[in-house]
């Protein structure tokens, strides 16, 4: 970590890890209809790299650029084996993903705050570089939040991009636009708030790609829906 200037903060992180088979993926079967189990699986890894600068400014607001790299070994997957034509999970593939994201986030104004982010990345089967299914190379968030009455009641909005994705299919779900507006109202009573929202606001039509255990190769989505929440904490 490294401080370059006054506000400023230079990381460079690396790490290790590993994810062990879960019981679901090592045992599961179905007598075999459609899937079998494989308890020889073994536990998938990964190194990631990452280089980020951080910018504190004078008002409060905070902004940060991120760079990185993560290389995935031996991933779990759920595949179909030829010779029977079952599902099975199995180690197939290494994956390596490069990408950029940056973000703003803070009181912008006396009244308003929020937090504006953008990632870019590639991600792909390093033997054949292959695009990964279901991986967009685009994703944007705008949340903005502003107070009506003090700080009791609050207006918050949300766009959310998300860009061109593939299914297993080859095929491409577009990119979608998805906005939700929250009112929420803080101490109703005491300890007591109440959330009401529009969700997907504008009704978008997408879809999200579906896994190898769906019969669809894309899975429609909520259009506009509302959810109200009371919470109670003592």
């Amino acid at each position: 970590i490294i401080s370059p200037a006054m506000n400023s903060t230079l990381k460079v992180i690396y790490g290790s890890a590993f994810r062990a088979p879960n019981a679901y993926e090592l045992f599961y079967n179905d007598g075999g209809v459609t899937q079998k189990n494989n308890s020889d699986l073994g536990p998938e890894t990964i190194d990631t790299y990452e280089l980020v600068f951080e910018q504190t400014w004078h008002n409060g607001v905070r902004g940060s650029a991120t760079a990185y790299r993560y290389s995935i070994m031996d991933l779990i997957s759920l595949v179909l084996d030829p010779l029977d034509t079952l599902l099975v999970f199995q180690n197939v593939a290494e994956v390596q993903t490069d990408g950029l994201e940056l973000e703003v986030e803070g009181r912008f104004h006396r009244r308003l705050e929020g937090r504006v982010s953008y990632a870019y990345q590639r991600a792909e089967d390093v033997s054949t570089g292959a695009r990964l299914a279901n991986s967009p190379r685009h994703l944007a968030k705008v949340n903005l939040t502003t107070p009506i009455r003090d700080d009791r009641l609050l207006v918050s909005t949300e766009i959310q991009y998300i860009g061109d994705r593939l299914t297993l299919t080859g095929a491409e779900d577009a990119g979608s636009v998805v906005t939700n507006l929250v009112l929420v109202l803080r101490e109703l009573a005491r300890g007591m708030s109440v959330t009401a929202g529009v969700y997907n606001i504008l009704g978008e039509d997408y879809g999200d790609p579906g896994g190898t255990e769906h019969v669809q190769g894309s899975i429609p989505q909520d259009g506009r829906n509302y959810r109200v929440t009371v919470r109670y904490q003592f």
